[in-house]
């Protein structure tokens, strides 16, 4: 039985609260943030401009960023994404998506609040 896209949202919302939750975990935390395939995942998510998740997906990538292992997003190359930012640098990428969406211009569904953590921590 397939499960209508109206009852999806509620689904993948609660994943990722589990995921957020259980990431402060040490060594579930290092095995989620030196995951290359989920990484990629969690930024094309939160990349696209019809997310409806995209905050939360921002607060899993804060929590992800305090292990030493992200510091990889520094350097990581991406593919540009047209309706956002010709950067192909991820951090770039991350910085252009917080701006765009302060005002909910980029997603309307996000304010991208969590990313200035993200920020902090690739800073230390």
């Amino acid at each position: 039985m397939a499960i209508p896209k109206s009852g999806r949202s509620p689904i993948a919302k609660n994943a990722l609260t589990i995921l957020i939750n259980i990431s402060n975990d040490l060594e579930i935390l290092e095995s989620l943030a030196e995951d290359d395939t989920f990484l990629g995942t969690i930024l094309s998510r939160i990349a696209n401009p019809k997310e409806p998740n995209a905050n939360l997906l921002s607060m899993l990538l804060a929590n992800l960023a305090k292990s030493d292992s992200l510091s990889r997003l520094l350097t990581l190359k991406r593919p540009a994404i047209p309706s956002l930012s010709s950067a192909t640098n991820a951090l770039d990428q991350l910085l252009d998506l917080f701006n765009a969406g302060v005002h909910g211009k980029y997603n309307p569904n996000a304010t991208f609040e969590y990313l200035p953590y993200v920020f902090a921590d690739l800073a230390k």
